[in-house]
C-alpha cells in the first residue's frame, strides 16, 4: 500500500498474523502457513501487529466475530499470497457495496472483497480495479492506472527531445526542473568527454539498486531499479546539446511531497552565500530557514538542511584545528586576557578564566561589589559556567569576568579567585561579595579575600525554604509567613531584628509549626543571620545589593543569544563577546545622560546643586531619597517636640542638630 495513498495512517493494514487457531473459518486448500520466528500466533482482529503480542485495532472494521465467514487465500507479503473474504459483517453501518481488486503493494499484491457492508450510511457503489496508490482524477473519479507485464507505470508527460540547449547547464537545469514540475526526480547518473563529443545520462532518483553492507544497524534505500533513462549530448563543440530519452517508463507514481527527498531540498549556492552570511551574524538555524522559504515559497526545505549546511560551513573554517586551538584563536583574536589550568596528570585543560578588554575597563572602574554563580546547559560537555558580575554608578550591571570549570569544587573555584586577585593587582580589591550558599565558593572567597564582607543570596535562601517548607502551609499561610520572613531579614537595628524574631517564632508555634521555626533558625538564622539581615549588611556600602538577581539575570541574557545549549567553548567565548560588547555600550550611554540631563526634582534640592551634571542620576536620586528619610524623621521628630526644627528653605536649624544628636536621633 502506498504512503501516498489516502490510506496513509492505517484505514487498512499491510500486514496481518495469522491466527492460532483455524477451527470454523474457511481455509483454502492452497494456504500455507508462513513459517517465521517473529510472527506470533496471536488471534487478532484487523489489526497492525506490534511486539509483545499488542495489536493496533483497525478502527475502520467491527470488532464482533472478526472471523465468521471469511477465508484466507494465498495469504503473504509482497504480492505471493491473497486475502479473500467472502462475506463480511453484511448488517453493519459501514457497508458501501464496493470491492477492491488488484490493490496493493506495488500492483502485487492483491485484496478482493466479495460482498462488504451493503447498509453503509456513507455508501457510494463504487468499485475499484487495477487502482494502485489510490490515484484520483481532478473529478474526485479514480483514475485507470494501469500496469504493464514489466510493472511500470505510464508516464503523463513526455520530454521534448526537439530541445536545443546553449550549455551543459541550461540542459540540465531544464531536465531537471521539467521533471520536478510533474512529479520526478531526474539526477546525473554519469558523464564523459571523448575529444569534442560530451554525453551526460540521466536516471530517475528512484533508479538502480542499493547493496547493504551492514552488518549491526538496519539500513534501507529509496532505489528501487526504475528503468527511466535519457541521454543528453553535445553538438558543435560543445555549443549545442540536445536530449533522447532512451526508456521512457517509471517503476512508480509521480512524487508528491518533495520535503522527503533530499536531493530535491539541495541548496543552490546563492543560498548557501546566503545562510553563511546570516550564520556569521549569530542568526539562529530556524530564523535562516524562515528566511529563505519566504523568500521563495515553492523551495522545499527543512529546517536540518539549514542545520546540516552551518555545522559544514563551520567545519571548513576550522580544517585542521584542534578545540583549544579554536578556542585561543578566538580569545586572542577578541583581544582577552584568558589563563588555562591543566591537569597535572593528564595535561588536560581543566579550567579556563577569560576576561573582556571592555569588562576589565568596567571592573577596574567599579570593582566594589562582585556577585558570583555558576550555571548550566551552556556547552556540549556541560561543564559549569562561572559568571562574574559588577554593578556600576548608573545602576547597571556588567561581566567582569567568565569562566569554564571543570567541576564546582573548592580548588576550582580557589583557582579562579586567585585569577580575579591578580587581574586587580594595584586597584581596589571588593568590598562585598555575594554568592548563594555554595560551601565551595564561599571557603574560596574567605580565603583569596579574607578583608571582603561576604554576604548571602535572599533569593537563593527564599528558594531553600520553599523546597523545605512550602508543602506544609497553605497557600494563605505560606504568603502570611513569606510576608513574615522578608520582614524579619529587613530589620534595620538589632533591637529591631530581636523583636520581630520573637512575633516570627510565636507565629509559627501558635500554628502548630516548631520544625519549621527549628529548620529557620538551625539552617539560616543562627549561622548566617550576618550575611543577609538588614541590620548587619547595611553597616558596609553594599549599593543596595541583597542577591545575586543580577548575575541569574546575565545568565538568561547570555543564553538568549544561544542557538542551542550545545555550543563549543569558542562559541561561548563568541557569545560573551556579543554581550559584553552590547553592555558596553548601554553603559556608556547611562554616562552620557547623567552629563547632560538634570531631572527637575532634584532642582528643588539646594543641597544637591553642587553635584549635578558630575554624579550619576541614579546616585543623586539614592541621595535625594536619603535626604527626604531624613527631613521626613526630622519634621516627625519636631512635631513631637513641639519645635520648630526647619527654615523657609526647607532646611534643618543649624541652632537645632546638636540638641537632636544629644537625644540620640538614629538619622544623625
Amino acid at each position: 500500500m502506498s504512503w501516498f495513498s489516502n490510506y496513509l495512517f492505517g484505514d487498512y493494514s499491510d500486514e496481518s498474523v495469522v491466527p492460532d487457531s483455524y477451527e470454523g473459518t474457511a481455509i483454502s486448500d492452497s494456504f500455507e502457513k508462513p513459517v517465521s520466528s517473529n510472527l506470533r500466533e496471536t488471534e487478532v482482529v484487523s489489526g497492525i501487529r506490534y511486539r509483545d503480542n499488542m495489536v493496533q485495532l483497525d478502527l475502520n472494521t467491527p470488532v464482533e466475530d472478526p472471523y465468521a465467514q471469511q477465508g484466507y487465500s494465498n495469504f503473504g507479503y509482497g504480492g505471493e499470497y491473497s486475502f479473500v473474504q467472502q462475506e463480511c459483517y453484511p448488517n453493519e453501518s459501514y457497508g458501501c457495496q464496493q470491492g477492491y481488486s488488484n490493490f496493493g503493494y506495488g500492483g502485487e499484491q492483491s485484496f478482493v472483497q466479495q460482498e462488504c457492508y451493503p447498509n453503509q450510511s456513507y455508501g457510494c457503489e463504487q468499485s475499484f480495479e487495477h487502482q494502485v496508490y489510490s490515484n484520483l482524477g481532478d473529478d474526485g473519479e479514480p483514475e485507470d492506472v494501469s500496469v504493464d507485464e514489466e510493472g511500470c507505470y505510464p508516464v503523463t508527460f513526455s520530454f521534448d527531445t526537439t530541445q536545443i540547449f546553449s550549455s551543459r547547464k541550461e540542459l540540465v537545469r531544464w531536465v531537471q526542473d521539467t521533471a520536478k514540475d510533474n512529479g520526478y526526480l531526474i539526477v546525473t547518473k554519469r558523464s564523459n568527454k571523448r575529444g569534442e563529443n560530451y554525453k551526460i545520462w540521466f536516471q530517475c532518483t528512484f533508479g538502480g539498486e542499493h547493496k547493504s553492507v551492514a552488518t549491526q544497524r538496519k539500513t534501507g534505500s529509496k532505489k528501487i531499479g526504475c528503468p527511466f533513462e535519457m541521454i543528453g549530448f553535445s553538438e558543435s563543440s560543445g555549443s549545442v546539446w540536445r536530449i533522447e530519452v532512451t526508456k521512457a517508463k517509471h517503476n512508480h507514481t509521480p512524487i508528491e511531497n518533495f520535503e522527503g527527498h533530499a536531493y530535491a531540498r539541495r541548496l543552490s549556492s546563492e543560498d548557501k552565500k546566503l545562510v553563511k552570511e546570516l550564520a556569521e551574524q549569530d542568526i539562529r538555524n530556524q530564523s535562516i530557514w524562515r528566511t529563505l522559504t519566504k523568500n521563495n515559497p515553492a523551495r522545499k526545505l527543512i529546517p536540518k538542511d539549514i542545520h546540516n549546511a552551518v555545522q559544514k560551513i563551520n567545519a571548513e573554517k576550522n580544517v585542521g584545528k584542534s578545540l583549544m586551538q579554536k578556542l585561543e584563536n578566538i580569545l586572542i583574536e577578541k583581544n582577552y586576557t584568558y589563563y588555562m589550568r591543566t591537569s597535572e596528570i593528564s595535561n588536560e585543560v581543566e579550567d579556563v578564566f577569560f576576561v573582556h578588554e571592555k569588562s576589565f575597563t568596567m571592573w577596574c572602574a567599579f570593582p566594589h561589589v562582585l556577585m558570583i554563580d555558576a550555571t548550566y546547559k551552556t556547552n556540549m560537555y556541560n561543564l559549569p559556567f562561572v559568571q562574574v558580575v559588577g554593578m556600576t554608578s548608573t545602576n547597571k550591571s556588567f561581566t567582569a569576568a567568565c569562566a569554564v570549570i571543570s567541576a564546582e569544587k573548592s580548588e576550582n573555584y580557589l583557582w579562579v579567585l586567585q585569577r580575579i586577585k591578580s587581574m586587580l593587582a594595584g586597584c581596589m580589591e571588593p568590598r562585598v561579595i555575594l554568592t548563594d550558599r555554595d560551601f565551595a565558593l564561599m571557603n574560596a572567597c574567605e580565603q583569596v579575600f579574607p578583608k571582603a564582607h561576604k554576604y548571602l543570596c535572599r533569593f537563593h535562601i527564599q528558594q531553600n525554604i520553599n523546597k523545605n517548607s512550602k508543602k506544609k502551609f497553605s497557600d494563605k499561610e505560606w504568603k502570611e509567613f513569606v510576608r513574615t520572613f522578608w520582614t524579619l531579614c529587613e530589620s534595620t537595628t538589632e533591637e529591631i531584628y530581636m523583636y520581630n524574631l520573637e512575633n516570627f517564632e510565636a507565629q509559627l508555634k501558635e500554628a502548630d509549626r516548631e520544625q519549621v521555626y527549628d529548620y529557620m533558625k538551625k539552617s539560616w538564622l543562627d549561622p548566617y543571620r550576618e550575611k543577609f539581615v538588614s541590620c548587619w549588611i547595611n553597616q558596609t556600602i553594599n549599593f543596595l545589593q541583597t542577591t545575586t538577581n543580577r548575575v541569574e539575570s546575565m545568565h538568561a541574557t547570555l543564553k538568549s543569544h544561544f542557538p542551542s545549549h550545545r555550543n563549543t567553548l569558542d562559541k561561548l567565548v563568541l557569545y560573551v563577546d556579543h554581550v559584553v560588547a552590547k553592555q558596553y555600550a548601554e553603559i556608556r550611554s547611562t554616562f552620557e545622560t547623567s552629563l547632560r540631563k538634570v531631572m527637575t526634582h532634584h532642582k528643588k534640592q539646594p543641597m544637591l546643586a553642587y553635584i549635578l551634571r558630575k554624579v550619576s542620576i541614579y546616585a543623586i536620586e539614592l541621595l535625594s531619597m536619603e535626604l527626604k528619610r531624613k527631613e521626613d524623621g526630622l519634621r516627625a521628630y519636631g512635631a513631637s517636640c513641639g519645635c520648630q526644627l526647619f527654615t523657609s528653605c526647607g532646611l534643618p536649624c543649624a541652632c537645632r542638630l546638636e540638641k537632636l544628636e544629644n537625644k540620640g536621633n538614629y538619622y544623625f
